[in-house]
């Protein structure tokens, strides 16, 4: 079997190429850095969550919660 000559691709072409990389890693960087924004907003609502279940849980009231967290 002949093997096929390999094509060389022009500066312009090459330029081309790399410059629809980096428009694709853009878009998948934004894609990524919403997908972590939206991570972080569900880890903050669970923590909130679970402060929340363990005031409840404590029995103690607002008052007694909010003079344990403040700083003297």
């Amino acid at each position: 079997m002949p093997r096929r000559k390999k094509v060389e691709l022009s500066i312009a072409e090459r330029i081309a190429a790399v410059e629809a990389e980096i428009e694709a890693l853009a878009t998948q960087t934004k894609e990524k850095k919403q997908e972590l924004k939206a991570l972080k907003a569900e880890q903050e609502e669970a923590d909130k969550a679970k402060l929340i279940e363990a005031f409840l849980a404590s029995g103690k009231s607002i008052d007694e919660a909010v003079s344990l967290l403040k700083p003297e």
